[in-house]
């Protein structure tokens, strides 16, 4: 995955919690529900956000694995960003 525009770099922290997210994903794989317990933050906010940064190529798809009734999609910034 390449690196992303400065158009798209701008858009993809222009939101607090985006910011955020990027900032939990720096070093390590999360999924979204693992992000909202410990951002204190509602999971349908942390799901929205990432997938408008996964559509920017901000953060990376890793897996998905069936959680209860749930899928959880484990999340990481793209290689070579950082």
């Amino acid at each position: 995955m390449s690196e992303l525009a400065p158009h798209d770099a701008a858009k993809a922290i222009a939101h607090p919690l985006r910011a955020a997210i990027l900032n939990a994903l720096a070093d390590r794989e999360a999924s979204p529900i693992e992000l909202a317990k410990e951002m204190g933050e509602p999971l349908p906010n942390v799901s929205y956000h990432v997938r408008a940064l996964h559509k920017l190529g901000a953060v990376a798809l890793v897996r998905q694995r069936h959680v209860g009734e749930r899928w959880s999609t484990p999340i990481r910034p793209p290689c070579g960003s950082g």
